[in-house]
């Protein structure tokens, strides 16, 4: 693949045989506008990060303090 050509790949079924190009986008127009836009991470749930620290913490006690610390949000009820 080259920047030249997107979408397409050169292929060869054997490393003897001849290159042969292979489209593969979908469409037929492919527009280089630099970057996509960045995606912001969500976190996670105040759920999960009790979980995590409830269920999983306990698991690993020399980690704990790092890897799982206690969550900033009010446990959540059932």
């Amino acid at each position: 693949m080259t920047s030249d050509k997107p979408g397409i790949v050169y292929v060869r079924r054997y490393a003897s045989d001849a290159e042969e190009a292979v489209k593969i986008l979908k469409k037929d127009s492919f527009v280089l506008n630099g970057m996509p836009p960045q995606l912001e991470p969500l976190g996670l749930s105040a759920e999960r990060q009790w979980y995590l620290h409830d269920e999983i913490a306990p698991l690993y006690n020399s980690l704990c303090a790092s890897t799982c610390p206690r969550p900033d949000v009010p446990k959540p009820t059932k």
